[in-house]
């Protein structure tokens, strides 16, 4: 959750919504600006320790605030009902690492 995420210093996290207000369709987009746990010193825990496939340290950490991201951004934080989601910032992973494949798995 969230909260587990943000006691392990793995997530700092800012929402925002807004409107195309020169749009008659008034489209929107809550953008969801996310900075994760470094790969430098190890977290403890399960998971976190470098596995040699490329990750490096703390993946598990990352993925944990990956799911607490998604799971925040369902419950509406920005109080706008806007279908249009763009989550950015620095994960401290990249496209084929978990945290990533996870947004992408579940619909970002």
């Amino acid at each position: 959750n969230l909260r587990d995420a943000t006691a392990h210093r793995s997530l700092s996290l800012f929402s925002q919504s807004s409107f195309d207000k020169g749009n008659d369709d008034l489209e929107c987009i809550t953008i969801a600006l996310c900075h994760f746990k470094s790969k430098g010193s190890v977290s403890a825990g399960e998971g976190n320790q470098d596995a040699g496939d490329g990750a490096g340290n703390n993946n598990a950490i990352r993925l944990l605030a990956s799911q607490a991201v998604a799971e925040w951004l369902k419950g509406n934080p920005t109080g706008v009902d806007c279908p249009n989601v763009m989550i950015m910032g620095d994960l401290n992973a990249y496209f084929k690492e978990d945290p990533v494949q996870y947004f992408l798995n579940n619909g970002y």
